[in-house]
């Protein structure tokens, strides 16, 4: 496949994303403060891990007016599915449900709603309220958010099992107020 290379939207000038999920700088002379000017050649950028539970390749961004961490599959879908950052009305899918495969061919947009049923269907997540599959006990982990803080309950072999658990442990939480 053909690599294609388009501008980053608030960073013209400075940086561009692939339709195969790379990112790099572009080449470019700079004016520093004592009016010498220095020429710093384009390179790709390195892709690190970011998200508490979701990883997600992401890489940082400098220009004179703007500096933030970027995910890329989010710059990719900008540049080449026109996608606008809505919240989570329209929201990115990784159709392989690989998180780090962020070539074009790879991203979808779809609701907010459908992505949801999409990682249910794939195992990611139970059908069950506060249930989630933890992949690195290969559990299902159970979770309450009440009262404004989480209560982890625990890890569970069976999903059923897991939900019966919520259900106690919310009906246990509610005594309480």
């Amino acid at each position: 496949m053909k690599e294609i290379w388009k501008e980053i939207n608030g960073y013209n000038g400075y940086y561009k994303v692939s339709n195969l999920g790379r990112v790099k700088s572009i080449d470019r002379i700079v004016t520093m403060k004592n009016y010498v000017k220095r020429f710093y050649k384009g390179t790709i950028l390195k892709q690190s891990l970011t998200g508490s539970h979701a990883k997600y390749l992401s890489v940082n961004l400098h220009s004179p007016n703007k500096t933030g961490t970027r995910k890329v599959h989010q710059l990719v879908a900008e540049a080449f599915l026109n996608h606008t950052p809505c919240g989570m009305n329209i929201v990115i899918n990784h159709i392989d449900e690989d998180k780090l495969n962020n070539r074009l061919s790879n991203l979808e947009l779809t609701s907010s709603r459908e992505n949801s049923t999409n990682y249910i269907r794939s195992g990611v997540t139970s059908v069950y309220t506060g249930v989630s599959w933890y992949k690195a006990y290969n559990k299902w982990r159970v979770k309450v958010y009440h009262n404004k803080k989480n209560h982890h309950v625990g890890y569970f072999n069976d999903e059923l099992e897991a939900s019966e658990a919520y259900l106690s442990k919310l009906k246990e939480l509610d005594a309480t107020l």
